[in-house]
């Protein structure tokens, strides 16, 4: 079971104004209009981060997650690939998280990306 419903998918998808993909088929054509319209509309920033006490920061949960897609707040690489890749699969989408590592941190296991497998 996802923690992002098809109700909800549907919803973020109207919010994004691609709504007509939530009763389409995964195509590379529909991959590309949903990616450039999430990249329009969900911010890559990590300003709510630093924004945050040191001792509050925390790798937020699933759930955290969900609600920080659905209310178009954005995050970091590790807020949003994890948001897609839920989306991704309720949309039908065989989509995985990958481990990765920026190349200019101090330590490993410092970025998220995303492999979609079916187009």
């Amino acid at each position: 079971m996802s923690l992002l419903s098809i109700s909800d998918a549907g919803i973020f998808l109207e919010r994004l104004g691609v709504g007509d993909l939530a009763s389409s088929e995964p195509s590379l054509q529909n991959l590309t209009r949903l990616v450039l319209a999430f990249q329009e509309n969900v911010p890559f920033q990590n300003i709510s981060i630093i924004a945050t006490a040191v001792q509050d920061r925390h790798v937020p949960s699933l759930e955290e997650v969900v609600a920080k897609g659905l209310a178009l707040e954005g995050g970091v690489c590790f807020d949003l690939n994890v948001f897609m890749c839920m989306l991704l699969r309720v949309k039908g989408y065989q989509a995985d998280v990958l481990d990765g590592t920026y190349c200019a941190a101090p330590t490993r296991h410092t970025h998220v990306v995303l492999l979609v497998h079916n187009i």
